[in-house]
């Protein structure tokens, strides 16, 4: 059984109503305008790089002491972007959230749910051939997965925040933030996503789809879960594990037991990927809103870039506030019908203060990579490894 993917939105075309009003203003053209938003930096120049060459001479615990240092002083900076930066560090699902170790073989448990089947479980790694004869069949190669080992995960159903197998060394960190990018560790991604995770009766549909994938035969895939394999589009493989896991833990309960028969297959399936396709649909706008508020200067996934300049205004709008995307989102809870108000709330009659507002907002946006650069510089002057008076 395959899951209907989301087909990807036209964009739309530039006209003079979608431009920013200080860019009406400006009278420079529309494509140089955007060009001024700033991304991060390709590489570093001579004194920044001399400045990493001395940090990477002093000890370790002095290099984790000026990462954290650099990184506190980038979210204390007065920056409308920054600031919202910093509640989201310290939003209470933030910090309430458990720390958890990565588990990509956490599988449903087969003697629990089909039992009968007598299933003998067997774990496949990434370096197997037969993980990845499915991963190409079935993903067509693409990564993630397996998640890249230095990035921590924000886990939507046991509101957890799974820690990277692999962290990023300090220097690395730090580098990113001189190049006016966020830590490569994704801590601010999982940030933002805890501040939009704003349904927990969704918790159970999440953490369903967050366990690994298994075959009839009881063969895991450490890596691949439940949700790559339903988002896949191609026939697939449904092992009486997690057919019966999903009618207990999500479907509402049952008294169905394993062996499953075959005529209640494809009712069962539709069930569950209806399901999915709910939860997809669901947690895709959140993805999608967190990347533009964090990463203004990216590309967001092809199903939404066609509205990469709604999303944009959908944060303007909210004023970087996720407490109010948050009520945006329960009062437009489909894709078509957010985007569609934020177009109409965006169209309506402003007065100059407004416009004024959203002028700051457009202008902040711009700015978030030459801020995040600059307040980074300056925290290591201050540390005395760049600029005139160096250790």
């Amino acid at each position: 059984m395959s899951a209907t993917g989301q087909g990807e939105v036209n964009a739309e075309s530039w006209n003079f109503a979608r431009i920013p009003h200080f860019a009406r203003l400006s009278g420079l053209p529309v494509a140089l305008l955007l060009a001024f938003a700033a991304i991060p930096q390709e590489g570093l120049g001579r004194d920044e790089t001399r400045a990493l060459e001395r940090f990477s001479d002093l000890p370790a615990e002095e290099q984790t002491r000026i990462e954290a240092v650099v990184f506190s002083a980038i979210l204390a900076t007065d920056q409308p972007l920054l600031r919202a930066a910093a509640a989201l560090a310290e939003h209470p699902r933030r910090l309430a959230a458990a720390k958890l170790k990565p588990e990509p073989a956490r599988a449903f448990d087969a003697e629990e749910f089909a039992p009968a089947l007598a299933l003998k479980t067997k774990t496949f790694a990434p370096s197997s051939a037969a993980w990845k004869s499915v991963h190409r069949r079935l993903l067509g190669g693409r990564n993630p997965p397996p998640w890249p080992p230095e990035r921590m995960r924000w886990d939507p159903g046991r509101d957890a925040l799974i820690l990277p197998e692999s962290p990023p060394d300090s220097a690395t960190t730090l580098t990113a933030l001189l190049r006016g990018d966020w830590p490569p560790d994704d801590r601010m991604l999982c940030a933002a996503l805890a501040a939009l995770d704003d349904e927990p009766s969704r918790n159970a549909t999440a953490d369903y789809f967050e366990h690994a994938y298994r075959n009839r035969d009881g063969g895991v895939y450490s890596g691949i879960r439940l949700a790559d394999v339903w988002d896949c589009g191609r026939e697939f493989e449904v092992s009486d594990v997690e057919t019966i896991a999903w009618l207990r833990r999500v479907g509402g309960g049952t008294t169905l037991v394993s062996p499953v028969p075959a005529s209640r297959h494809k009712e069962i399936y539709k069930q569950i990927e209806v399901s999915f396709v709910g939860w997809r649909a669901h947690w895709s706008l959140r993805e999608a809103l967190a990347h533009r508020m964090l990463e203004p200067w990216t590309d967001p996934e092809p199903q939404w870039r066609g509205a990469r300049d709604d999303l944009d205004k959908a944060w303007i709008l909210c004023a970087h506030d996720p407490e109010r995307m948050s009520a945006r989102m329960r009062t437009h809870p489909e894709r078509d019908a957010f985007l569609s108000a934020v177009r109409a709330d965006f169209l309506a009659a402003a007065d100059e203060a407004e416009l004024a507002r959203r002028d700051a907002a457009y202008a902040a946006r711009a700015e978030l990579a030459a801020a995040i650069r600059e307040a980074a510089r300056e925290a290591l002057r201050e540390e005395g490894l760049l600029g005139l008076g160096v250790r």
